[in-house]
């Protein structure tokens, strides 16, 4: 529980010690608190003591600056907390004054801190109680204490009082228990004087200095000031001196040096004299009262602060405004130890205000718990305005009209704050509003104020007419204020007016009386109708509302009639049109229309008016009001601005109204229309509408005719037809088929048509003849065009109009046909027979109207026609509308093709028919033939019956067709139509022409024979039949022949192992392929040819020669070359110029060998074939000729097998392959008897002899530069495959020197320049000795190269040719020399030999010379024997870094069979993967050899294989330059 509170100086900390000892800091610059825990005390003493054991808390400031709280306990023991070197505070020292204090003192119950004069003084409990004879301060408890800065730091002051205190021991043996001491103790302002309070309830002042204290003057509790007989305080009687009675006094503290503040246990503060013997109160007797138990502060410029306790809970807002503010140390042990914590909160929230600025007020204190709230009040000095105007504020009136009386303040205060807050009644108007002297103001509450009493409400009235009669109104002067007494107004009577006062001199002030006068009149005559209103007497009292009343005060009478209106109030209205009839009666129609529109009209039926012969009739009103003297006379014309606020008011609300002036019969029937459309538009209640209409129409209001056929249209609508959102305004946008179409009924249309729509239709009659028929031909119309709809309702509607009816729906009966005809043939569906039958048996029958219009039945009777056709079709399962029917019907094509698919339809169903069911099925078809298709012929309805019945697929129903054909038993017998089971001897008259049966049976048997699947299908037989039928007509020779050979040609073509598709044989533009399939499925057909002639007939092929020529190529297949032979003369004879392909292949076979046939067969290619195949010829016939000379000279060279002859490169593996892009195909394709057989062609006499061709039938001799080019392209073309082929073409030439096309267009390698030497040093030596051809092929490379620069000849060609081989000798021996590094062969003599010609024992001696200076360790013998482990050991040999190095391998690769580019390629892998160099120098390196990357680039198709296999496998971790470097020269090798 909280018991002391100190406050620093400054005021930013403050100490709380509660009552277990703990103490409490708080700063106000730390939002959190810090509780110490110091070491107390064991206390023995008194329960009242234990429970303080701080008694008292003092903030000290010593000499030195040092601050800090000392604390006080209950046993004489004082400690310090001063702050330590971190700023907090800590224990500093502790001193016990119980050593000092005398026996008679039991430990310290309060303390007193003096700043100025660094003494303490302190109050102890005593063994006696005080009294006036006190003189020694000792025995009244206290004690004298200086502060030092070293220990002690607490020294008593000795004195001789001191002494004899020392001495009383005796007394305090005599009493064993405390009786009194200070409680609360405080210095005034200077320090010099001490206030304390006894426990005993008295109250003492002390001088005090610096060396003792002395006793000024004591008042027993006796002599206090007592309050409490003006307070009620609860609870039982005590005595004075209880310290629970109301006068007992619980603080005191200083409010001047001679005044005291006294708190009293009753709640009673009040300030006290001092000066004087007695305590005098300083405010006049006056004191302040607050809750029991309050605490208050010592004076803080000139105010003090009181802490309450309000037990009942209210929330206590007060303001409270201080300048500097401290707090001691004072006991409030008085709060319970529940409100503890909010008493802590309430003093620390509000005192930590204390530091701000003294512009900002401190907040209102409200802190709650267990019920309780406190509030903290300021006390402070106060003027006797300043008093008056809290007396008021605290609604204490008799205090306030005393202050009032005794200052001269203004009393009118006091009276208007009495009538503000008490209620408005007779007397609050005579206590209080009639006492206020303020004139201006009594009238404005007249006028303002609104009591809930019409009586009272009047007597307000009343006293402002009061004050604005005559006599008040001419009483004001020129300051606008009344000229009465202080002691209120006392109206009187006003006598004669006029002569008294004048219209025209009014004041300002007295033209606002006036007004306020006209406006008191008029809240009276609204008072007086809101009483009738109610009902008047009692039930105006009962029922009435100010907020009604006032709201009706703000509105003039048109207003209000508008507000009932608007609450529906009929009543009400009444009454108010009664009362104010002249002010209401030129806006009783806009008076109506504020109704709302979902209130009934029949409520407020009473307030229509009524029309009697054209008149409005008048209604029953009060007698007019008798007008005041202000609306009178000269005053009437005054003007005022509460008259003219509630005339322009009017006027807004007038201008507003639309049917405002005089009420006429015209605006009233004007209103009621405009009233219907209102409400129905506005809420929707076509009830309220009808309501309406029919109090118009009780009140004899004409024209609402049309407005009630909408109304009872809408009615229908929306109540029957479910159309919720249709307006008045909606249906009058829609037409009247659109509404007769809303009117529908999908569920009930009968119901609907009956009692909706046939009333809807004979509106529309009566408004205009007619409309109802042309509305019922455009709904039925409608329905019966409608896909989705049916006709049941047509049906409905004329059944409806049956004659008979008393009101038919459709009266007319040549309307009800046209209607019905309308009906059935717009309908579009095919399901309505029925119906169109029920809406014909509706209509009036021809017997019922013998003297009807035979039209209309003529009408009816085609009518019927057309739906008997339809039910025709419907029986074969065909579904047609009557509608689509009469499109059909007016087009003959289209009939045409309906009759024809209902009969097709009918000859197919299954089962079929009988011969008397086709009977009557051809009886009725003739009969709607004749009825209903009159553009059909007789001729055309028979052929379309027997065109359904041929292509039925039946036998018995083209034997029934058979009947309508001119068959003649005589051609034909075993076709006779036989009879039919159940024949009932149908004979028929009409048959087809022969023509047109002829067309019909061949169109079925084609039909037949197309639809077949197989020559096995059932429908070949129909086609048979059929065929049959028409060959026993007498037609024109031929028809039908197509039809009959390409059914036995299925047949054949299944015997020759084809099965052929019916509809492939007809469809097929080219049927010869069928003659082709019998060619590859049957082996030996070729071996017949009559036979596949014969099936070409029946196939229909015109040209025969091209089965010859088929059979032939099947013979050549099949190697029969003498039967292809044969029928190769035979084309050949017959001029078949596609023929030449033939005799090309068959002079091209080997296995066929009569060279002169080939040589005829090549002619005729030759003459027939395109200029592009000429080439191929001349090769064919070089060919052939070759196989002549061989033939006839029968060459056979022998080779000598000891030497090495330079020709035996055509047979060497090695050399195989010499051209650029290299194969794998390096075998030769030829065996070696075969290229020597192609060599020994090269010496043939006759290869440059006139070849002759035939081309176009014309002989022309061939040229021989044509025939040389073919050869060179034939050598290029073979160089890769086979070089002795290649070499023979060039042999061939008739110009030898054009070798060199062949030559130049190969790379210029070594081998190539042997080759080019040995072709024409061999050219050479045949030249000059043709007959030594064996001889000159088994001539060594060395020997040509010596033997043929030493023929001596004068030929021009001949010398051509040594040029040539000089060339390529020379070409050759200087490639051979750079690669061995010798200069062996160069000293070869080319046109004689040189004695020092090597041997080729020395040839070969150099090449293995040359071979060791460039490859070390190399295997000679292996070297020359084996290709592989050549190959392989040069390929190795090209990882190098030497380009010279380089380029002597590539050259030695070559001559030894190995392709450069290869090395080169081996090289390239040497150097990106494996040779170590950077990227730098990998590409100086490849700068250095463009001629080998040349090659490259040559063979860029090998080398990007190679690439992908042996390089870029190896460069996976070759690192990213390296791959940038390669993937740009791979790159640029794959340019063109």
């Amino acid at each position: 529980m909280l018991r002391q509170v100190v406050w620093s100086a400054d005021g930013s900390c403050m100490a709380l010690a509660d009552s277990s000892g703990d103490l409490t800091l708080y700063d106000r610059l730390n939002a959190d608190s810090r509780t110490l825990k110091v070491s107390k005390p064991w206390l023995e003493s008194s329960r009242l003591l234990r429970q303080r054991v701080i008694s008292n808390l003092l903030w000290l400031e010593s000499s030195s600056g040092d601050e800090g709280v000392m604390l006080c306990y209950a046993d004489a023991t004082c400690t310090f907390l001063g702050k330590n070197d971190e700023g907090v505070l800590a224990e500093s020292w502790k001193v016990n004054c119980r050593t000092t204090l005398p026996r008679l003192m039991k430990g310290i119950s309060s303390a007193a801190y003096a700043r100025n004069q660094n003494i303490i003084v302190l109050a102890s409990t005593i063994c006696t109680r005080v009294d006036e004879d006190l003189n020694n301060p000792w025995f009244a408890g206290l004690s004298l204490w200086m502060v030092a800065d070293e220990a002690p730091f607490l020294r008593p002051v000795n004195d001789d009082n001191m002494s004899e205190a020392q001495r009383a021991r005796g007394l305090y043996k005599r009493f064993a228990k405390a009786a009194d001491g200070a409680i609360k103790m405080a210095f005034n302002e200077d320090e010099t004087e001490l206030v304390t309070l006894f426990l005993s309830g008295a109250v003492a002042v002390w001088q005090v200095s610096f060396r003792c204290i002395k006793l000024r003057r004591i008042w027993t509790v006796d002599e206090l000031p007592r309050y409490s007989q003006t307070t009620r305080s609860p609870g039982k009687a005590r005595a004075r001196t209880d310290f629970r009675h109301p006068d007992f006094p619980v603080d005191v503290q200083w409010w001047s040096n001679t005044a005291i503040i006294l708190c009293q246990a009753g709640g009673a503060v009040s300030l006290l004299d001092i000066t004087g013997r007695e305590l005098v109160n300083i405010s006049h007797g006056s004191f302040e009262q607050f809750s029991p138990g309050c605490l208050i502060t010592p004076n803080l410029a000139e105010k003090f602060l009181i802490l309450e306790q309000n037990s009942t809970g209210k929330n206590w807002q007060r303001n409270v405004s201080v300048e500097e503010a401290s707090m001691t140390g004072d006991d409030i042990g008085l709060l319970s130890e529940d409100d503890d914590n909010a008493a802590v909160s309430a003093i620390t929230e509000v005192l930590q205000s204390f530091g701000m600025a003294n512009d900002k007020p401190v907040k209102a204190l409200q802190k709650k718990k267990a019920g309780n709230s406190y509030r903290l009040n300021c006390f402070q000095t106060a003027s006797p305005q300043e008093m008056f105007t809290r007396k008021l504020a605290e609604e204490q009136y008799g205090e306030a009209l005393v202050l009032a009386e005794r200052f001269h303040l203004d009393t009118d205060l006091v009276y208007q704050k009495r009538w503000m807050k008490s209620k408005v009644t007779k007397i609050s108007i005579t206590d209080f509003l009639c006492k206020v002297t303020n004139a201006a103001w009594v009238l404005r509450e007249c006028l303002t104020r609104v009591p809930d009493n019409p009586d009272v409400a009047r007597e307000l009235l009343m006293v402002g007419l009061r004050l604005t009669d005559f006599t008040s109104i001419s009483r004001l002067n020129d300051n606008g204020t009344s000229g009465g007494g202080g002691d209120g107004f006392h109206p009187s009577d006003s006598g004669d007016l006029q002569l008294t006062l004048d219209a025209s001199t009014l004041t300002p002030e007295q033209h606002a009386m006036i007004g306020h006068r006209r406006q008191l009149l008029r809240f009276e005559n609204i008072l007086s109708t809101y009483e009738q209103i109610l009902g008047g007497g009692e039930k105006a009292v009962r029922y009435f509302l100010a907020e009604e009343y006032t709201e009706m005060r703000r509105k003039p009478p048109l207003g209000i009639a508008l507000q009932y209106a608007h609450k529906c109030k009929p009543l009400e209205l009444h009454t108010l049109r009664y009362l104010h009839h002249a002010e209401l009666a030129d806006y009783w129609l806009d008076i109506l229309s504020g109704f709302p529109e979902t209130c009934p009209p029949e409520g407020y039926q009473f307030l229509v008016p009524s029309i009697l012969n054209g008149e409005v009739l008048d209604t029953q009103h009060a007698a007019p009001r008798v007008l005041d003297w202000c609306w009178k006379g000269s005053f009437s014309d005054v003007s005022d601005q509460e008259s003219l606020a509630v005339k322009e008011n009017l006027e807004a609300l007038q201008a507003t109204l639309s049917y405002r002036g005089k009420l006429t019969a015209e605006k009233l029937q004007r209103w009621a229309e405009n009233r219907i459309r209102e409400i129905e538009h506005n809420c929707g209640l076509i009830e309220n509408a009808k309501q309406m209409l029919q109090v118009a129409t009780a009140k004899q209001v004409e024209g609402l005719d049309g407005l009630r056929d909408e109304l009872d249209t809408l009615s229908a609508l929306v109540f029957d037809g479910g159309q919720t959102s249709l307006s008045l305004f909606d249906l009058r946008l829609l037409s009247n088929r659109q509404i007769l179409e809303l009117l529908d009924d999908k569920k009930n249309f009968p119901a609907a048509f009956r009692s909706r729509m046939l009333p809807f239709l004979r509106r529309c009659e009566r408004k205009q003849p007619g409309a109802q028929h042309q509305l019922l031909d455009e709904y039925l119309s409608k329905l019966s065009t409608d896909p989705q709809e049916t006709l049941d309702k047509c049906l409905k509607v004329f059944q409806q109009s049956l004659p008979g009816l008393p009101e038919p729906a459709i009266p007319s009966p040549g309307e009800a046909v046209d209607l019905a005809i309308k009906c059935i043939l717009g309908c579009p569906r095919t399901d309505q027979l029925d119906q169109m039958k029920a809406i014909l048996q509706c209509l009036p029958s021809r017997e019922s109207m013998p003297n009807g219009d035979a039209a209309m039945f003529q009408k009816v009777t085609r009518i019927q026609d057309l739906i008997m056709c339809v039910e025709f079709a419907e029986q074969f399962g065909v579904q047609l509308s009557v509608k689509n029917l009469r499109d059909v019907q007016a087009n003959e094509t289209l009939v045409v093709e309906f009759v024809s698919h209902i009969l097709q339809v009918a000859a197919q169903k299954v089962p079929g028919f009988t011969e008397l069911e086709w009977r009557d099925i051809y009886g009725r078809y003739v009969k709607i033939c004749k009825r209903v298709f009159l553009s059909i012929s007789d001729a055309t309805v028979v052929q379309l019956f027997t065109s359904a019945l041929l292509s039925a697929g039946k036998n018995q129903y083209i034997d029934l067709a058979a009947k309508f054909f001119p068959i003649q038993p005589t051609s034909a017998p075993s076709i006779i139509p036989r009879a039919i089971p159940g024949d009932s001897g149908w004979i028929v008259h009409n048959r087809l022409s022969t023509d047109i049966s002829s067309k019909q049976l061949l169109s079925a048997a084609k039909e037949y024979f197309i639809n077949a699947d197989n020559w096995k299908d059932p429908k070949i037989k129909l086609a048979e039949k059929c065929l049959e039928l028409e060959s026993s007509l007498k037609t024109a020779a031929g028809t039908g022949k197509l039809e009959s050979g390409l059914v036995d040609a299925l047949k054949v073509l299944h015997a020759l192992g084809v099965d052929a598709s019916p509809l492939d044989l007809w469809t097929s533009e080219d049927r010869f392929k069928f003659v082709q399939q019998v060619l590859d499925v049957k082996v030996e057909a070729y071996r017949h040819p009559d036979r596949l002639r014969e099936l070409s007939k029946m196939l229909d092929l015109k040209d025969l020669n091209r089965v010859t020529e088929a059979v032939a190529e099947k013979a050549f297949e099949r190697r029969d070359y003498g039967f292809c032979r044969d029928l190769c003369e035979t084309l050949i004879e017959e001029k078949r110029s596609s023929s030449w392909e033939l005799c090309m292949k068959l002079a091209a076979a080997e296995d066929f060998t009569d060279i002169a046939f080939k040589e005829n067969m090549l002619l005729v290619a030759v003459a027939n074939c395109p200029d592009d195949n000429l080439t191929d010829l001349a090769k064919l016939r070089n060919r052939i000729s070759l196989q002549r000379i061989r033939s006839t000279q029968k060459f056979s060279p022998k080779l000598d097998a000891s030497v090495e002859p330079i020709a035996k490169l055509i047979l060497d593996p090695c050399c195989s392959s010499v051209h650029p892009s290299s194969s794998t195909k390096t075998q030769p394709l030829a065996k070696t008897e075969k290229r020597l057989e192609l060599l020994s062609a090269i010496s043939d006499p006759i290869r440059g002899s006139g070849l002759e061709v035939l081309v176009d039938g014309e002989h022309r001799s061939g040229s021989s530069a044509f025939i040389d080019g073919v050869l060179v392209d034939t050598a290029l073309s073979y160089l890769d495959v086979d070089v002795g082929l290649s070499l023979a073409s060039l042999g061939a030439l008739t110009v030898k020197s054009t070798a060199e096309k062949f030559f130049d267009a190969v790379p210029p390698t070594a081998i190539i320049a042997r080759l080019a030497a040995y072709f024409y040093g061999l050219e050479v030596v045949l030249r000059e000795s043709p007959d030594s051809i064996e001889n000159a092929l088994n001539l060594s490379c060395h020997d040509l190269l010596a033997r043929a620069p030493r023929v001596s000849t004068k030929n021009t060609t001949t010398v051509q040719l040594l040029d040539l081989f000089s060339k390529y000798a020379q070409t050759f021996s200087s490639r051979k020399a750079s690669a061995t590094g010798t200069t062996s062969v160069t000293s070869v003599h080319l046109k004689r030999p040189s004695p020092s010609t090597p041997s080729a024992a020395t040839s070969a001696a150099t090449v293995v010379t040359s071979i060791r200076s460039l490859l070390k360790g190399v295997d000679e013998k292996k070297f020359h024997a084996n290709a592989e482990y050549r190959k392989s050991f040069l390929l190795r040999a090209a990882a190098t870094r030497d380009p010279t190095f380089l380029h002597r391998i590539v050259d030695a690769a070559e001559e030894h069979g190995v392709d450069g580019w290869e090395v080169v390629a081996a090289n390239i892998k040497f150097l990106f993967t494996t040779s170590g160099m950077s990227v730098t120098e990998v590409e100086t390196f490849l700068g250095v050899i463009p001629d080998l990357i040349a090659r490259l680039k040559a063979r860029r198709v090998d080398f990007i294989s190679f690439s992908g296999l042996q390089i870029q496998s190896h460069m996976t971790k070759a690192d990213i330059d390296m791959l940038v470097a390669y993937s740009d020269f791979l790159t640029d090798i794959k340019k063109t």
